[in-house]
């Protein structure tokens, strides 16, 4: 990080954008990054990621207490606020907002007079997005097990970065 203090706060910018962009998946702007600017960007993208997830106060009290310079200061500030709102917005597009679901029993057909096939209908529901799809009772009971198996799996990988942190 001390080698970024060293830097101009349009070098600085221009690296700043650069890593955000990284960070976000696009790896192309590596080739963008001159040689003798590499470890820098190194310590941009490692800074960038150690900010990212934090709120507003968070990271702006904790760049304000790094003794950076004003310019450089704000140069961080105002990258770190766009790559939270940018954040902010894609967690939000990406987030379930609704699951419903309901079973249907075709009790008879014009050909059968005794059918009873239960079948579940399922509707997820994402910003502006609705999937709608339907499956045998067997095929909901495997997407339950699917989804529980996901989501306990995803609670211990949080636990296990959470006692990461604390070492």
């Amino acid at each position: 990080m001390e080698s970024l203090k060293s830097l101009s706060s349009d070098i600085l910018g221009s690296l700043l954008d650069l890593s955000r962009s990284y960070i976000q998946g696009d790896y192309k702007v590596l080739s963008k990054v001159p040689f003798s600017y590499r470890n820098a960007f190194s310590s941009c993208v490692e800074y960038m990621r150690s900010k990212c997830g934090k709120h507003f106060s968070e990271y702006s009290k904790e760049v304000e207490e790094e003794n950076w310079n004003s310019d450089l200061k704000e140069c961080i500030i105002e990258r770190l606020k766009e790559m939270d709102s940018e954040y902010q917005r894609q967690k939000n597009k990406d987030r379930l907002n609704e699951m419903t679901w309901r079973i249907d029993v075709a009790l008879s057909t014009n050909s059968l007079s005794r059918v009873l096939k239960p079948e579940v209908q399922v509707k997820l529901t994402s910003g502006e997005e609705e999937i709608n799809f339907h499956m045998t009772v067997a095929q909901f009971q495997e997407f339950r097990r699917q989804t529980a198996s996901l989501i306990k799996d995803i609670f211990a990988m949080d636990q296990f970065a959470f006692i990461r942190n604390l070492k």
